[in-house]
């Protein structure tokens, strides 16, 4: 890109008007281009789909035109092009006035909240100047409650082509006025053409609604999920190597045949939009909406140049009457993808017409139940809180940590943007970050609040039902934990605890901060008991069906809960499922091997025997504990020192 070319400002000027009233022939006189390209078109004289074209305004600004059809057969093919539209140039016939095509393509225009607009008054050579006079009062009488109220006022004829210097100008005035678009954050661009070229496989056009669109870039087709490179694009037909927001491009796609990828699609930067079916949205009904909408009431949802069939539910009111602005979720028929605050239009089922729209607040929402506060509160923050209090709601909702990716996907804000947020909300401790065992994953205050809560309560719990633990294993708090956490996030907050004197950590045991295994009653008689018969028999002790028959007058769980008590303070050894040996003797035992394998080269599980005056079922599982802990390695049938 030269210099010049990322420095200018792009716009984009839709047009709007009734079948018949020059829109066509007023982009041609201005450009010196035609935008019906269908044969169809040129054949019945009527624009049927989307035309382009470009227009250069000034020096640092370049206009993007999109001629839109007129008739009222093609508004879905208008819709399809009007997402992204800054100016609209409204088209009325000075011989016919305002219509009623003219109409619904001001309520898309101003549903869109497309907020600049210019007015041509065109086929000005048909009529005589009185009625011209009429014509202009009567547009001004009929837009008083619009957008374009105050829009200025050309009169023109692409046929003779007068007005034009003019309506330029007002164009360029216009421009000026509508602010710069960030040109950072994630690629979001909706196709609403598609098409091959022989030698260059599959073209896809749109315009660039957010982030900057790179050659060779990696991007993903959505709702399909197909991954595609950007072999190149162009600009009005002018090859370039990046594009910026507000611009009408056509992108060549490498890896992508035609047939996967449609108008409706939306090309973005991979992870950071999520196929959806539901909706969360503001609706707001036209005054001329001919319908009262009800809970359930069928829908044509349009989102960027998609159209998708669908229902809408009522969130906050029982019903929405013309002129009225309610909460509601869209459950539709096909997936969709749509970004936070996205503006839409709302259809008809049937018969077709216009009948509102609004802007998207949540893009995979659960179902809502009607009336229900919680959701309605969190969608208000969703609609209109600061960037750092809905990436606060969401890590409140979601009761997780989360990554950067599923961030990026559930606020549709850009990796750099939440860079910026997650510090800002750790600083003032609304957030913290788990970071020390694994890649940064953020979790919200008050979720880890109800964490620590919930965590010493079912430690409590364990503690009641097995008093002569040492504490709970950390898988075991993990699964029983109604808090989605994995083992590091778990072993990071705990040791958060730990620190502020809340739980006791030793080992991969967890136990309550001033808690201590206490013996007494018949636990410490069969404490002693045990350790009597250990200090006896250092290498042939009894086994634990011997001990259990020993201690047959005491209940046999609480006999097993002393021998695993015993295991956890370290002393006695488990061997295996059967036997064990006191912690003393295992010592000794060790510290024999090794003095005699600095002096001998290996040792046989016989000698080993003989030498502890042991038995085979004491020896064995003993020097296969060794092996273990790495004292030894075996060779055949010999130990080595290791």
């Amino acid at each position: 890109m030269s210099g010049n070319e990322s420095d200018r400002k792009n716009v984009i000027i839709g047009t709007a008007g009734h079948i018949d009233h020059g829109k066509t022939t007023l982009i041609s006189a201005l450009t010196g281009e035609d935008t019906d390209r269908l044969d169809e078109e040129k054949e019945r004289g009527i624009s049927i789909d989307l035309g382009f074209t470009g227009l250069e305004l000034a020096d640092d600004i370049k206009a993007g035109i999109i001629d839109v059809p007129g008739h009222e057969k093609f508004v879905k093919n208008m819709l399809a092009g009007a997402g992204g539209v800054d100016i609209a140039l409204l088209v009325v016939a000075a011989d016919e006035g305002v219509m009623p095509q003219t109409r619904e393509h001001l309520a898309i225009m101003e549903l869109l909240e497309v907020e600049k607009g210019v007015i041509a008054i065109s086929k000005a050579d048909l009529v005589e100047a009185e009625w011209l006079e009429l014509v202009r009062e009567d547009i001004r009488d009929q837009l008083a409650e619009s957008f374009m109220a105050e829009a200025p006022m050309v009169t023109v004829s692409g046929e003779e082509e007068t007005g034009l210097d003019e309506l330029r100008e007002k164009l360029l005035q216009a421009a000026r006025e509508v602010p710069a678009k960030d040109d950072g954050g994630n690629i979001y661009l909706p196709v609403d053409r598609v098409f091959t070229l022989t030698g260059h496989g599959t073209i896809v056009t749109g315009t660039l609604i957010r982030g900057t669109l790179n050659k060779d870039e990696e991007v993903m087709i959505y709702p399909r999920g197909k991954e595609a490179r950007v072999r190149s694009m162009q600009v009005h037909n002018q090859s370039r190597s990046a594009v910026k927001p507000g611009e009408r491009v056509g992108v060549n796609l490498a890896g992508v045949d035609k047939d996967e990828v449609d108008r409706g699609d939306v090309l973005a930067t991979a992870g950071s939009l999520q196929r959806t079916s539901q909706v969360d949205a503001r609706l707001n009904l036209l005054p001329s909406a001919p319908l009262v909408v009800e809970h359930g009431t069928r829908i044509r949802f349009h989102i960027g140049a998609n159209e998708v069939i669908g229902r809408v539910y009522l969130i906050d009111q029982e019903e929405l009457y013309p002129g009225e602005s309610g909460l509601v979720q869209y459950r539709l028929e096909d997936e969709i993808v749509a970004r936070h605050l996205e503006s839409y239009v709302v259809r008809r089922y049937s018969p077709m017409t216009t009948i509102g729209g609004g802007r998207v607040i949540e893009d995979k929402p659960p179902r809502r139940r009607r009336f229900d506060e919680e959701a309605i509160k969190e969608l208000e923050i969703k609609e209109s809180g600061t960037p750092q209090e809905r990436t606060l709601l969401h890590l409140q909702l979601e009761q997780r940590p989360m990554d950067l990716q599923e961030l990026i996907q559930k606020t549709g804000f850009s990796r750099q943007h939440l860079q910026e947020i997650l510090p800002e909300l750790a600083d003032s401790g609304e957030v913290i970050e788990l970071s020390r065992y694994q890649s940064s994953r953020w979790l919200a205050s008050s979720v880890e609040e109800e964490m620590e809560e919930e965590t010493v309560e079912i430690i409590e719990e364990y503690h009641r039902e097995y008093p002569l633990r040492r504490g709970i294993g950390r898988e075991e708090l993990r699964s029983q934990l109604s808090f989605e956490v994995n083992s590091n996030e778990l072993r990071e907050i705990t040791e958060h605890m730990s620190d502020e004197d809340l739980l006791k950590i030793e080992e991969e045991y967890i136990s309550l901060f001033e808690f201590e295994v206490e013996f007494s009653g018949e636990a410490e008689e069969i404490r002693e008991e045990i350790l009597r018969e250990f200090d006896d028999n250092p290498y042939t002790p009894p086994d634990i069906n011997e001990i259990k028959d020993e201690l047959d007058e005491f209940d046999a769980h609480l006999v097993e809960e002393v021998l695993r008590s015993l295991e956890e303070r370290d002393e006695l050894v488990r061997l295996n499922e059967e036997v064990y040996l006191s912690a003393d003797s295992v010592r000794k035992a060790r510290e024999r091997l090794v003095e005699y394998l600095q002096e001998n080269e290996s040792i046989e599980l016989a000698e080993f025997r003989d030498m502890l005056e042991s038995t085979r079922k004491y020896t064995l599982p003993l020097l296969e504990y060794f092996d273990q802990q790495e004292v030894t390695e075996r060779r055949g049938d010999e130990r080595y020192l290791k």
